[in-house]
This record gives structure tokens, C-alpha cells and sequence, in this order.
């Protein structure tokens, strides 16, 4: 049983694949006032890039965790013209891939969620530039100082289409939606405002 075992394990191991992504993307920040009212954001440009791994799970579907430098944001923050958001995160995606097998190259189909960390960000308005504030939880004081506070963990679920062509190189395209409120809670208050990120992409990768 032990050497069974030890052969299945070899087996899978041999046919784990590795790769890098890097690419860029449409991001924003959608959600909510207060009083219900959607945010008017607008979209900005992003990127991403970092590693990814491909292990079967059967013939056709594969698990593909990964490790990605994703940038975030939005324009035009709380519709004042020249206010953007500028977002930082590091990105665990965690997809489930469908391919069959094709007479040239591979389509690759995929979905799952993703749970990211926000590590940096800042806010740009007219007079200049202030830090983001990473935080879960905020008092009614801090509030109101004029500091930009967002939450630091996002995730949500992914979406892709890819392409695989038979020298290694995969031509990727995605939709992402965040599902975590980015507002951090008020202590002793109850908020109703929501902000969630949301992105569409392009990236090329390659499998080794």
C-alpha cells in the first residue's frame, strides 16, 4: 500500500506544472453611499504579475493556486474629478481550470475564488498625496481626520478564458469581483456604505 502510494504521489508530483503571468487590467472600486445612492467611479489602469501552478486533478480539470503583485483602484473617488484611489495587494488566486484537449494548443476555461492582502495605496486629489490606512476597524474620531481607511483583506471570484498554445506561451483573459466590503466597520456606529473592487484583464503567461 505504501509503495502505491509513494508511485501515485511521484506520478502527480511529475505532472505538476509552473508558470508566470503578468499582464494588465481595468480596475474600480463599485458600491454604495450611505443612503443607498451607487458610487460613479471610473475605471483605471492596473497590472499584475507573479507565479502560478497547474496540478491535475483529473484528465481534463486542473487546481491552479498562484501568487500575484496586483494593483487596484479608481477614479474619480466619491465623484470629485482628479481624486483616485491607488490599491496594492498581494494576490493568492485559487482557481479550478477546465481543459480539454484540442489538435492544436489547449482552451483553458477556468474559475474560482481569490483572497488577497492590501500592503500599500494612496489617495491622489488635487493639493497632492496621502497614504492609504490598511484597518478593520476604525473609531468614530478617526472617521472623521480626513484619512482615507480601506480594510486590508479582499476576495472575491474569478472568472477566465486562456488559451494555451503548444510552446508554453497562454494568452489569458479574466473578470474579477470582489465580494469583501473594503469599508472598514466604525466602532459603536453601524455603516451601511459598501465598496467593493471589481477588474476585467488581459495577461500572457508561460508554463515551464
Amino acid at each position: 500500500m505504501l509503495i502505491v502510494f509513494f508511485c501515485n504521489s511521484t506520478y502527480v508530483l511529475s505532472q505538476v506544472s509552473f508558470g508566470i503571468r503578468a499582464g494588465a487590467s481595468l480596475q474600480n472600486i463599485n458600491g454604495t453611499y450611505e443612503n443607498g445612492e451607487k458610487l460613479k467611479n471610473d475605471f483605471v489602469p492596473g497590472f499584475h504579475a507573479g507565479f502560478m501552478m497547474e496540478i491535475p486533478v483529473t484528465p481534463d480539470f486542473y487546481f491552479r493556486p498562484g501568487l500575484l503583485f496586483s494593483t487596484k483602484g479608481s477614479d474619480n473617488v466619491y465623484e470629485i474629478s482628479g481624486q483616485k484611489a491607488s490599491l496594492y495587494y498581494l494576490e493568492l488566486p485559487l482557481h479550478f481550470a477546465f481543459k480539454p484537449h484540442a489538435s492544436a494548443g489547449r482552451l483553458v476555461m477556468g474559475l474560482g475564488p481569490y483572497l488577497a492582502y492590501g500592503i500599500s495605496g494612496n489617495f491622489l486629489f488635487a493639493g497632492g498625496k496621502e497614504e492609504i490606512v490598511f484597518r478593520n476597524r476604525i473609531t468614530p474620531n478617526e472617521q472623521l481626520s480626513g484619512v482615507f481607511y480601506l480594510r486590508p483583506w479582499d476576495a472575491g471570484a474569478d472568472v477566465f478564458l486562456e488559451y494555451k498554445f503548444s510552446v508554453g506561451l497562454a494568452l489569458r483573459i479574466n473578470a474579477q469581483l470582489g465580494l469583501l466590503n473594503l469599508m472598514p466597520a466604525t466602532k459603536g456606529e453601524s455603516s451601511s456604505a459598501l465598496l467593493r473592487n471589481t477588474g476585467y484583464g488581459i495577461s500572457l503567461g508561460y508554463w515551464f
